[in-house]
């Protein structure tokens, strides 16, 4: 009975199911398309974190603390790398030009170049090994609605000790951004 309701229906309404064919056709594009996304970006997270030699596990914890050598201690464990940071929580401790920007909500990582446990990498894709002294690098949501170039000097203000630094340029890398 449906096969016959079925037929007649597509005998008597041929331009809608013309229509209805050529939206199920793009739907399906459109499903490929981003599935075949997907398929991409994942094998070039897994490749990039292969070369930029992510950690499996990242910790925060305190300077002052022994959680490394305990870590180190546990049996599953082949290597421990530790970054010391100095981390400051408002972009209203950065100023330019005198004016203090407000433009990221996450806070701010300053990273020893001597010190980093992962890769970082500029924007031509090499390997981030030494940082004048002076200077920085940062990642794009420090940038976000910055208009900077190289050479920009900005003044950090930490515990009431200012520090101009110089804009090096962005980096990628690590488990800050892919």
């Amino acid at each position: 009975m449906f096969w016959r309701i079925l037929k007649k229906d597509l005998k008597r309404k041929r331009t809608m199911n013309i229509i209805l064919l050529l939206f199920v056709i793009i739907c399906s594009m459109f499903a490929a398309a981003s599935i075949n996304n997907i398929i991409a970006v994942t094998g070039g997270i897994d490749h990039f974190f292969d070369i930029s030699d992510v950690t499996d596990v990242a910790l925060s914890m305190p300077a002052e603390s022994d959680l490394d050598d305990r870590i180190r201690e546990l049996p599953g464990v082949s290597e421990v790398r530790t970054e010391k940071y100095i981390m400051v929580t408002s972009s209203k401790n950065f100023s330019r030009d005198g004016v203090k920007l407000d433009n990221f909500i996450n806070p701010a990582f300053f990273i020893s170049d001597d010190n980093m446990g992962t890769k970082y990498f500029d924007e031509d894709n090499n390997v981030i090994t030494d940082v004048e002294k002076g200077c920085f690098y940062a990642n794009s949501p420090f940038l976000f609605n910055l208009d900077i170039k190289e050479g920009d000097v900005f003044d950090v203000n930490i515990d009431g000790k200012t520090v101009p630094l110089r804009y090096s340029g962005r980096f990628k890398g690590g488990a800050s951004e892919p």
